[in-house]
C-alpha cells in the first residue's frame, strides 16, 4: 500500500494543477483517492463491517497490518 501511495504522490507532482501544492496536501489527495478506490472495488467493507467496527476496506487494512 505504501508502494502505492508513492506512485500516486509522484504522479500527481507531475500534473501541473498539482505542482505547487505542499507534499502533505498530495499525501492527503493520494490517501482519499486510494480509501475510494476501495470503496469502490471490494466488497470488505460489506463483509468486515457486520463482523467487526471497520468501517471499510482502508481502515481494515491499517488496523491489521
Amino acid at each position: 500500500m505504501e508502494h502505492e501511495r508513492k506512485i500516486a504522490v509522484e504522479a500527481m507532482k507531475q500534473d501541473p494543477k498539482n505542482a505547487n501544492k505542499p507534499e502533505a496536501i498530495l499525501e492527503k489527495i493520494a490517501e482519499g483517492k486510494m480509501r475510494k478506490f476501495f470503496e469502490e472495488n471490494t466488497l470488505l467493507s460489506t463483509i468486515v463491517g457486520l463482523q467487526q467496527p471497520f468501517t471499510n476496506a482502508f481502515d481494515l487494512h491499517h488496523n491489521c497490518f
